[in-house]
């Protein structure tokens, strides 16, 4: 009858001590956890930048899948002239794009110019009137 009281006792005991191991691991997850997270918050910074150009370049290859295995059915003159199309829609939206840069370079700096001009001419204005 005692026997079996002490055995009691020793499965405590060791419960216990499950018990304190399990407290331990929580606490080293922890902290692996907010490292993960750190981690991932300077990561997320320099993704961000990134996305914008990946993304674009995922939906153009998912639109020019389809395209490509249809090509593949078509016969040659044909795809000698959608690849001439291509290459007009290349060239066109290159175009755009550095007509929209250069112009809206040219702007700021026409803006800019137009500015001084005018606070010039009215300072040379003011002056020619006086002489008068």
């Amino acid at each position: 009858m005692h026997s079996t009281t002490t055995t009691t006792t020793t499965t405590t005991t060791t419960a216990t001590a499950a018990a304190a191991a399990a407290t331990t691991t929580t606490t080293t997850t922890t902290t692996t956890t907010t490292t993960a997270t750190a981690a991932a918050a300077a990561t997320t910074t320099t993704t961000t930048t990134s996305t914008t150009t990946t993304t674009t370049t995922t939906t153009t290859l998912l639109l020019l899948l389809p395209l490509l295995l249809l090509l593949l059915l078509l016969p040659l003159p044909l795809l000698l002239l959608l690849l001439l199309l291509l290459l007009l829609l290349l060239l066109l939206l290159l175009l755009y794009y550095y007509y929209y840069y250069y112009y809206y370079n040219y702007y700021y700096y026409f803006y800019y110019y137009y500015f001084y001009f005018l606070c010039y001419h009215h300072h040379h204005h003011h002056h020619h009137h006086h002489s008068q």
